[in-house]
């Protein structure tokens, strides 16, 4: 068991540290930073492999939740998928959740963590909403406006990524 465990570990923990990109802002870096470090949002914002390993081919895409609670959904082309506006939008979201109307950002277990972001300088909820709003897919985001449309047609507000 313990050579199992260790083989995972060499293939699952290749975590090379943080890097700022220099063509980026400093609050970009930062919210990079916060939420690939501290935040370790890709830990259930990424879907993972058979090994359990997120797969970083499609970091952040979404998917089944890491716990077998329901999905996790995607955090990439926020923007153009009209989930948020822009930082600003983002910002108030992560700040006041549910309370100012943004639907299902705060459910399941983001409800907690939406509290404790809330807690942060708005200096870090700006980098962090910074950084979220530029993660893009182009063809991802096709899809994914057409799964959202499916899904709201259906009843269900949110969004849902689908996994093979």
């Amino acid at each position: 068991a313990r050579r199992a465990v260790g083989l995972w570990k060499r293939l699952a923990l290749r975590e090379a540290g943080f890097r700022p990109d220099p063509e980026r802002s400093e609050a970009w870096n930062r919210g990079a930073y916060l939420v690939n470090g501290p935040g370790h949002c890709g830990e259930c914002h990424t879907p993972r492999n058979v090994l359990m390993i997120p797969d970083a081919s499609r970091a952040f895409a979404g998917g089944p939740h890491p716990r077998g609670e329901g999905e996790v959904p995607s955090l990439l082309d926020l923007k153009g998928r009209a989930r948020y506006s822009d930082v600003s939008d983002l910002v108030l979201a992560l700040q006041f959740g549910e309370t100012l109307g943004y639907d299902k950002l705060a459910s399941g277990s983001m409800a907690e963590l939406q509290m404790n972001l809330a807690r942060l300088p708005e200096g870090d909820v700006r980098a962090i909403s910074e950084y979220l709003l530029s993660l893009e897919c182009k063809s991802f985001s096709v899809a994914q406006k057409e799964i959202d449309a499916r899904l709201a047609k259906a009843g269900y507000p949110g969004q849902v990524v689908p996994h093979p």
